[in-house]
């Protein structure tokens, strides 16, 4: 993976660049270029090497009928390089750059429940307040983590769940 997110990264940052040079943002058409690559189908021509790249350019064109001149363009120099299996990570780090361009902060909150549209707004009305940032919540459900929340801010992860503090307990009381 982490190699994944190494070749990725240039592709990322150049679309980033044309991005911010046309004043356009390409992620709605990454998102879609994205499943259609995802298709089981599709990612066995992607790689046949006997499948041409205008072939896939045209089933591309076909699954995404409005494609951007600088987004076709991406399409042919990922396809010229035989990095168009790597369009998930390009388009992680791509919303990435936006994201951070535009100020807004991802944070992933698990819980061991469904959070309330209530609960959500508390969560992000705190979390910009302490961070002085927007902030984006992507929130799932954990049940291992049998009560409380983990909040994960890129590099920073907030462990304020139930199975978080009786691990604590445990190895307090085996260290004792």
């Amino acid at each position: 993976m982490a190699e994944s997110l190494t070749l990725a990264r240039p592709y990322a940052e150049a679309l980033f660049k044309v991005s911010l040079h046309n004043g356009k943002n390409f992620i709605g058409e990454l998102e879609s270029l994205n499943a259609v690559c995802s298709d089981g189908a599709f990612k066995n021509l992607m790689l046949n090497p006997a499948v041409e790249n205008k072939t896939l350019v045209g089933i591309l064109t076909a699954a995404l009928p409005v494609i951007p001149d600088e987004l076709r363009s991406f399409i042919d120099i990922l396809l010229g390089n035989s990095r168009l299996h790597l369009i998930k990570q390009v388009t992680e780090l791509y919303s990435d750059l936006m994201n951070e361009h535009s100020g807004v902060v991802i944070v992933n909150i698990l819980s061991a429940f469904k959070l309330t549209s209530d609960q959500t707004k508390k969560l992000n009305k705190s979390l910009e307040i302490r961070l002085k940032k927007s902030v984006k919540i992507k929130s799932s459900v954990d049940a291992s983590l049998i009560g409380g929340l983990k909040i994960i801010m890129k590099d920073t992860v907030i462990d304020k769940s139930l199975k978080f503090q009786l691990q604590r307990l445990k190895s307090e009381i085996f260290r004792n």
